[in-house]
């Protein structure tokens, strides 16, 4: 088979794959340029685009990939995507949370400290300005107070004061930090106590009752540590039950949890993972230097676009 007759009968099985025109396929093959990568690599690529269900992550940056993961503390490498050329469609600034708060339970601080906020409000102010020069769309997450960091803590609770818990303390910094400026795309942590999906119906309350979610995504914040896939799967369609009108994004899920709540996500909800510079067969090694990362990414990226169609992307005959 000649390259233009693979080309079409490539386009013309992964249009049927994602439930799309051949059309539609073009259209996506052509915006990452992605007849330049390997077959399953566009797949990947155009089936999660086709999705409307959207991927962010710290991708290698030998590789094509729109939806950037920063954080306060490495947010400045927005400029090592730039300078490569990487056409960035979407950037969330993570509050970095896990760096703060991921210590034994005596050794960490009651609160955020200024050196903090410093740091916060400088990523902030750095990529407003960036977004609104190159057309990138921009959210920040609000910072948050976890409650399930107790095998870090070895004790519960740790950010509770009294009887004012993790999530009294995350809804309260959200409304101040949210009336700081009021042009930014916030990203609303919803908390909640430790292995307890259900709470998880406490923040949305509030922020449904104050219509917060008609202005600015949530953020199923619950899940910074867990691995399990029933407490993740839970706590998505949870969330999904009380409002279907809200647009979600999910922290750090594994691609199973992803897979088995695809049901509860529709378009324009979101998650994040770096776990795709991790081994995808037990006993090997993690991605140790930039051509290892590129493979692993897109090894990965096939699973998370299995996850969302709910397909197996065979190529073999590609």
């Amino acid at each position: 088979m000649n390259r233009s007759k693979q080309r079409k009968a490539f386009v013309e099985y992964l249009a049927q794959l994602i439930d799309a025109s051949p059309r539609m396929v073009y259209y996506y093959i052509r915006k990452y340029n992605a007849y330049s990568y390997p077959l399953t690599y566009t797949a990947a690529l155009t089936a999660i685009e086709r999705s409307k269900i959207y991927f962010y992550t710290y991708p290698p940056v030998t590789s094509t990939w729109s939806y950037l993961l920063l954080n306060v503390h490495n947010y400045r490498d927005i400029n090592r995507f730039i300078d490569k050329n990487l056409k960035i469609a979407a950037v969330i600034l993570d509050a970095a949370v896990d760096y703060y708060w991921r210590k034994p339970c005596s050794n960490i601080a009651a609160d955020y400290d200024n050196e903090y906020w410093k740091k916060f409000w400088s990523a902030v102010d750095y990529l407003k300005s960036i977004a609104k020069e190159m057309w990138i769309a921009l959210e920040v997450t609000v910072p948050d107070y976890p409650d399930d960091y107790t095998k870090h803590w070895k004790k519960e609770h740790c950010l509770w004061i009294d009887s004012y818990t993790n999530v009294d303390r995350t809804l309260e910094n959200v409304f101040f930090i949210t009336s700081q400026d009021k042009s930014i795309k916030w990203l609303l942590p919803a908390q909640g106590y430790e292995n307890t999906p259900e709470s998880i119906l406490i923040p949305l309350e509030v922020y449904v009752n104050h219509r917060l979610h008609k202005k600015y995504r949530i953020a199923l914040a619950n899940l910074c540590t867990s691995k399990n896939v029933t407490t993740i799967v839970k706590t998505i369609y949870i969330a999904r039950q009380f409002c279907t009108e809200c647009s979600f994004h999910i922290f750090g899920p594994s691609i199973k949890a992803v897979e088995d709540a695809v049901g509860a996500l529709k378009q324009g909800d979101s998650f994040d993972s770096m776990a795709w510079t991790y081994p995808r067969t037990s006993g090997l090694w993690s991605a140790r230097n930039e051509y290892e990362r590129k493979i692993y990414f897109e090894m990965y990226l096939k699973r998370v676009a299995e996850a969302l169609i709910g397909k197996t992307i065979d190529l073999h005959n590609y």
